[in-house]
């Protein structure tokens, strides 16, 4: 900018272009010809000392006029020359003008007031640039202090979302790895059980088809471990190793010969020995073990037939063979024929709750026939079981080492204690729910419960009790599997139950639209703190009738119970919530006119970091759209596809079948 420069020297004006205060320092020094020590406004002589205020000037003024002063020289501002003359011209008047009229003094007086008038304005157009600069520099300081905190927010959900796109990818891996299986057939290969033996063969084949239908990444490898009895020497034990060669297969279970067997009771230990032998390797392994006699020792029968009362003959113990399932993560599957094992799976089950394990499941084979559908369930559940573990562990593999108790309503003994009850309170909006905040209500109550849990899922054991207000009322109290302090807090608890409360609420919703005959309610939820210890657990009605798990947060559809209505429900959150997320992990009861559900997830991609760790974000949301099926209902909502949908219809059974 061109700025005129008086000297105080010999009021000489000069012409510099500058557009900063340190540029025109030197330039006018070079121009006139000695040092300057300040410069000050030509027309009110206030000093310019500070760029800023310079730069200021510069813009707000179209001719800037500026006083350079001389290094050395004693300047004092002088009064306005405008005024200085007018005031001259009124003592002139006053000393020469008796016979000036009074008007014309008034006049003169007026001018004078005037540009007085003009100087406290030109001093308030000062005063008002400089708080203008001070309140613009304060802002840019406040502005770069804001921007400096937001980009480290970003940073750090960057760093967030990283971390969490590593973790679900490392999970969805793990889960297609827990669809993999090692199963061994033992069985007792005695002269009774040739039919079944003949079935193992016809098995296999059947459990391949069936879960190669319902899990995309299924693999088996398979074995066959055949007992008899102490007495039958080289054939007392026959196994073939873990292969997936289903003709290999086939052609040893055509060799073994149902034969041998001494007394009423069998090598059984003989054969766990051998399945502890196996290589085994997928993370998925079952043991499906069939027999119809006990093994041998007196504590495992009542009264058999037995030439070894006092145990196998050979030394092995069944606290160390079932140590060593328990320590090969083996899921135990017994085929019960009649009675006479009943007493010998009480003892393992024994032993089990001692190391902890995972108790013998048993399931009763009146019939042949039931052998295929009892395998492949086994292996289904496993497959289940390991996919919830790696949900577990990817939260946390510090889990607390608590052993279940046996559940019987009539014979359970509850403890009573005093707790803090917090229960959502009824006038919780829901209408946004990206900022939902929900709302609880506090009271002290008495409660009843056991001492330790008797399930246990991937997140939480569950515990029977009562809340004594409510007159008995059967009730679940639900504490979470891990042992870090976070996860008891009841800032976790909040947020571990947030999910049930929201998915009750979408369920309210779906049901005012819901063209199915079925209503669908999720159990209310609540949270305790038991006040002797601390310790938070959930809190929800106890439901009498049969657990299913519909379908799960990674895209598994169990086809066995699949409904319409609860997958509909599904794509009908995501309508609903304009693909903010949707309700998945359905599982529960289900009676003549509704299901009664409990324990969801909700995938939600965008807030990836809420709903608990059971929200797997925009991959969950895929898989379950990779294997959904639009049916009549939800058509008759008129729910468009997702672009991830491959599958397009759905037969009348309710099972999937793609277009050709």
């Amino acid at each position: 900018m061109i700025i005129k420069v008086f000297n105080n020297v010999n009021s000489d004006c000069k012409n510099i272009f500058s557009n900063n205060l340190e540029s025109l320092f030197s330039k006018c020094e070079q121009k006139l010809g000695f040092k300057v020590s300040k410069f000050l406004l030509k027309d009110d002589h206030s000093e310019i000392d500070d760029d800023q205020i310079f730069q200021e000037l510069c813009t707000n003024n179209s001719q800037l006029q500026i006083l350079a002063i001389r290094d050395g020289t004693d300047f004092k501002a002088d009064p306005d020359p405008g005024l200085m003359q007018a005031k001259a011209r009124l003592e002139k008047l006053w000393t020469s003008s008796m016979t000036s009229s009074d008007s014309h003094f008034d006049s003169q007086l007026k001018k004078l007031n005037d540009l007085e008038l003009k100087s406290d304005t030109f001093r308030h157009k000062e005063k008002s640039l400089e708080e203008r600069l001070k309140s613009l520099t304060e802002k840019t300081l406040l502005t770069e202090e804001l921007s400096k905190t937001r980009l480290k927010s970003l940073e750090e959900r960057v760093a967030k979302a990283e971390a969490y796109r590593y973790k679900i990818s490392n999970l969805f891996h793990d889960l297609k790895q827990a669809e993999k299986v090692d199963l061994c057939f033992l069985v007792d290969a005695t002269g009774s059980m040739s039919s079944y033996i003949a079935e193992a063969k016809t098995v296999i084949h059947k459990i391949i088809h069936k879960m190669s239908i319902k899990f995309q990444n299924f693999a088996l490898r398979f074995s066959f471990i055949g007992y008899r009895d102490i007495s039958d020497g080289l054939k007392r034990v026959e196994v073939f190793g873990l292969s997936q060669n289903e003709e290999c297969f086939r052609a040893f279970v055509d060799n073994i010969q149902a034969t041998g067997g001494a007394d009423e009771c069998e090598d059984v230990f003989g054969g766990l020995e051998e399945v502890t032998k196996l290589d085994w390797k997928n993370p998925s392994r079952v043991l499906f073990h069939i027999g119809d006699a006990p093994c041998h020792g007196s504590r495992f029968h009542s009264g058999a037939n037995d030439s070894y009362p006092g145990g196998d003959p050979r030394g092995l113990d069944i606290a160390c063979l079932l140590k060593k399932l328990v320590n090969l993560n083996i899921n135990y599957y017994f085929g019960e024929i009649n009675g006479s094992t009943g007493k010998m799976i009480e003892e393992f089950n024994l032993e089990l709750r001692k190391l902890q394990g995972n108790l013998i499941k048993v399931t009763e084979l009146s019939s042949i026939d039931l052998m295929a559908e009892t395998a492949i369930k086994s292996v289904e559940s496993t497959i289940m079981t390991s996919k919830s573990m790696s949900m577990a562990y990817s939260t946390s593999k510090n889990l607390k080492p608590v052993a279940l108790l046996e559940l019987d309503w009539k014979l359970v003994n509850l403890c009573r204690e005093k707790v803090e009850f917090y229960q959502v309170n009824v006038d919780t909006n829901f209408d946004d729910l990206k900022n939902v905040v929900v709302a609880y209500g506090k009271k002290i109550l008495d409660v009843h419960m056991m001492e330790g849990p008797f399930a246990k899922g991937s997140l939480r054991f569950a515990y029977a009790g009562s809340i004594e207000e409510k007159k008995g009322k059967k009730k679940v109290f639900k504490e979470s599997i891990f042992a870090d302090e976070k996860y008891n807090t009841m800032e976790f608890m909040k947020e571990s139950i947030e999910s049930q409360i929201v998915a009750c609420y979408l369920a309210k919703e779906f049901d005012k639209v819901n063209p199915s005959k079925k209503r669908i309610r999720f159990l209310d939820i609540g949270f305790i703190r038991r006040i002797r210890d601390g310790k938070y657990f959930s809190c929800e009605e106890y439901t009498e009738s049969e657990f299913i798990k519909f379908q799960n947060n990674a895209g598994f559809i169990n086809t066995d119970d699949y409904s319409t209505t609860l997958h509909a429900f599904v794509h009908w959150t995501f309508h609903f919530t304009g693909g903010y997320l949707i309700v998945t992990d359905l599982q529960g009861t289900k009676g003549p006119n509704e299901f009664v559900l409990t324990d969801p997830a909700i995938t939600c991609p965008e807030d990836f970091d809420r709903f608990s760790s059971t929200n797997l974000g925009i991959k969950g949301m895929h898989s379950f759209f990779k294997t959904h099926v639009c049916n009549h209902i939800c058509q008759k909502l008129n729910l468009s596809p997702h672009p991830k949908q491959t599958i397009k219809n759905v037969n009348h059974d309710g099972l999937m079948t793609e277009l050709k």
